[in-house]
């Protein structure tokens, strides 16, 4: 997630200020006609999922882009698409989108940005993700900016679009997919139950990488000064995101203490799903 002080190469710059002498620069700078490492192509009676490659594609995806994060995360109803959502990964990077035909309108779209081709990832911004990047030689993919239209998360739509991904790892031998799992509109209560599920299921990293949330994004402290509090909360089954439940699903790992992303008010887990660790029912329906 993006946020009011932009980190990175640029310091801690106004997000305001960034955008203005910035982001437009980048936006003018993306190739629009973009060639894609792959080609992917899943298709039903109703969607289609393929690599954008045009210039209204990619506008339409951002577009959608802009719409879901502004209104569900940071609660924003009100934007005109000359906001903007570019960010300096776009360029780095192949969207998948998946089109409903009956309207040729784009409801879903991933960011994919492979190892081998940049160093400098997302997650870079929030997370300290060295040793994870340079230990060894495993070719990984990040998969970010993860949005799909409301009315469109189910499972078929969700099923197409991981086919999709499966598709472009297969494709590019890759190894290890890692990005970041998102709740938003969660208080400190509820995403402390989320990591006592994460922790009694199993579903936690070794972290063998040292992997922390960097300075701002850090909320140990605050998830601590809380931690008494969880007592008085029932030991239930967290209501999570569908995109959440799905990387679990596969067999994913999280780093068990999130990051906070201000600006869009949500918590981060980082996330790594080994490809080879995916079950043969897995990756026999994928295929």
């Amino acid at each position: 997630m993006s946020t009011n002080s932009y980190p990175g190469h640029f310091g801690n710059w106004d997000k305001g200020k960034l955008y203005k002498k910035i982001i437009p620069f980048v936006k003018r700078s993306i190739d629009y006609s973009y060639k894609p490492l792959v080609e992917i192509h899943e298709e039903t009676s109703r969607y289609l999922v393929k690599i954008a490659v045009s210039k209204s594609e990619r506008i339409k995806a951002h577009n959608l882009r802009l719409k879901v994060f502004s209104s569900e995360f940071i609660g924003q109803e009100k934007y005109s698409h000359s906001d903007s959502d570019w960010d300096l990964y776009d360029k780095k990077a192949d969207f998948l989108i998946i089109i409903d035909k009956r309207n040729n309108e784009i409801v879903g779209s991933y960011r994919l940005i492979r190892s081998h081709k940049v160093k400098d990832f997302y997650t870079s911004s929030e997370f300290i993700i060295d040793d994870f990047i340079n230990k060894n030689s495993d070719t990984k993919v990040e998969l970010s900016r993860a949005c799909v239209a409301s009315k469109y998360r189910k499972g078929s739509v969700i099923l197409l679009l991981w086919k999709g991904i499966y598709s472009y790892l297969n494709q590019l031998n890759v190894d290890i997919l890692f990005g970041c799992s998102s709740l938003s509109k969660v208080n400190v209560i509820q995403t402390l139950n989320v990591i006592r599920f994460l922790q009694d299921k199993d579903y936690c990293s070794d972290n063998q990488w040292g992997i922390k949330s960097k300075g701002k994004f850090n909320c140990n402290q605050d998830l601590l000064m809380h931690l008494s509090q969880l007592s008085n909360l029932s030991d239930n089954k967290p209501d999570l995101p569908p995109l959440f439940k799905s990387y679990l699903s596969l067999g994913a790992k999280m780093i068990d203490i999130p990051a906070y992303d201000q600006h869009f008010k949500c918590y981060d887990f980082f996330t790594i799903l080994n490809i080879s660790s995916l079950s043969d029912t897995v990756v026999k329906r994928f295929s």
